[in-house]
């Protein structure tokens, strides 16, 4: 019998990579246009916590944590979701900085599936002319994807509807009784017996894969995450573009922007070794259709080549716009499908063992590959029109998908503008504000490219 509020396999791993050091959370973040008190913004936020109501909630582990973990209703008091931070002597860059440092730590979602860190009078903001706030949003991956970003921005600073997160089950009011716990734990490993019998069966009898899809097994696979190659000390900075630089006559944003990053990142190294760079690599994130068996977290994670070796922008983005296509092709294969039938019910004690086997060989293992050449980008369609906090209008939002990669980019657009969040560990970035500058020159040079 299944048990109310209990994740998914997807959610599940994702939990259990956060339990093992790994930040894989999601951040959000927010500019407002002044600076209302703190009591403004509290009873702001109170008045939006109804709104809010499917996010109240946290995480209970089963004893011995042989099965999959289950969400329990949470009424943490508004004063400890929320942390307040005197930013009057912070420009822009130190409170980017700052922030940055705060990337790297997990969240423990048994306490609380989300915070906020409200920085008061920061000066410098994008399109504010003076002091301003900001608002950082650290919430829990087993809540949390891009898809959820537009809904949850909308509750919390515009119209107060409730917060929509496709594929969240309803939370428990209350954590099993420690028998009852006990006694799904002492049952988890007998699914074992099951899943053995699903595993052979399915293998008799999945589709073939569809031309082009032989790769599925690269493209598709439990959520898994890089480890850090040194150090956790992050720098997060923003750029932002014209959505019509980045977006040609048949161009998306985000293979225009996918074109700018690799343009710059190829700057960078090359920059620093003195070499010619041409093996650039992003690992992007793609929606799985029809997928509401996986949660919150049904996504898949394609590699592409970024196509270095092609100086013309024009030809290498029309490349990455290919390779794009076909990704998202051999995620909505049915091979995929059937793979789902199996890994969704893999029992989460061989999955912890499995993911203990694979963390040890991930750490002894030498990269092929250089880090300042290898990124992952998530790109949503998102918009601060109409969102203000205790009546400060929004003038800029982003996110950040965690992991422990050493460089990463999130792309958020309007109608009007992108905005490009980066996160480097600085072991892999040494100067991230001279990456920054790379980024925005290579957006200006993809731009004419595409626009020609």
């Amino acid at each position: 019998m299944g048990l109310t509020g209990q994740l998914s396999f997807w959610d599940a791993s994702a939990y259990h990579q956060g339990r093992l050091g790994d930040s894989v959370d999601w951040w959000a973040f927010w500019t407002f246009e002044g600076t209302p008190g703190r009591d403004a913004v509290d009873a702001h936020l109170e008045s939006r916590l109804p709104s809010l109501a499917a996010m109240r909630r946290r995480i209970v582990e089963l004893p011995g944590h042989v099965d999959r973990p289950y969400w329990v209703t949470d009424a943490t008091p508004l004063s400890e979701l929320v942390t307040h931070i005197d930013a009057e002597s912070m420009d822009w860059t130190t409170c980017m900085d700052t922030v940055g440092k705060m990337l790297a730590a997990p969240l423990d979602s048994r306490k609380t599936a989300w915070k906020l860190y409200v920085f008061h009078g920061v000066t410098g903001c994008p399109h504010t002319a003076g002091p301003a706030t900001f608002v950082a949003g650290h919430i829990s991956h087993t809540m949390m994807t891009g898809s959820a970003f537009p809904s949850m921005t909308k509750a919390l600073f515009a119209d107060g509807e409730e917060v929509l997160v496709d594929g969240l089950p309803e939370a428990r009011s209350k954590a099993l009784s420690p028998l009852s716990a006990l006694a799904r734990s002492v049952a988890a490993p007998f699914k074992l017996v099951p899943f053995s019998v699903r595993l052979a069966k399915t293998k008799r009898t999945a589709p073939p894969a569809t031309a082009g899809a032989a790769e599925v097994a690269q493209t598709y696979q439990a959520p898994t995450y890089d480890l850090p190659p040194g150090g956790g000390d992050r720098t997060l900075r923003f750029i932002e573009i014209p959505t019509n630089q980045l977006r040609g006559s048949s161009t998306t944003v985000t293979v225009g922007a996918l074109t700018a990053v690799s343009k710059a990142m190829q700057t960078f190294a090359e920059r620093e070794s003195g070499e010619p760079m041409t093996q650039v690599l992003s690992n992007v994130v793609v929606a799985v259709p029809d997928a509401d068996h996986m949660g919150v977290n049904r996504l898949g994670y394609s590699m592409l080549n970024l196509r270095g070796d092609l100086e013309d922008l024009k030809a290498r983005s029309a490349e990455i716009a290919a390779s794009l296509a076909t990704a998202r092709d051999r995620i909505a294969d049915p091979a995929r499908a059937a793979a789902d039938v199996v890994q969704g019910r893999v029992p989460f004690l061989l999955y912890r063992m499995a993911s203990a086997i694979g963390r040890k060989r991930t750490l002894a293992a030498v990269r092929p590959y250089d880090e300042r050449l290898y990124t992952a980008l998530t790109s949503l369609v998102v918009s601060p029109a109409g969102c203000a906090v205790a009546g400060a209008p929004m003038t800029m939002l982003s996110v950040y998908q965690g992991g422990s990669m050493g460089l990463t980019h999130s792309t958020c657009g309007s109608k009007e503008s992108v905005t490009i969040a980066t996160v480097a560990q600085r072991g892999v970035i040494s100067d991230i504000d001279q990456y920054a500058a790379d980024l925005q020159a290579a957006a200006v040079e993809v731009g004419k490219a595409l626009n020609s």
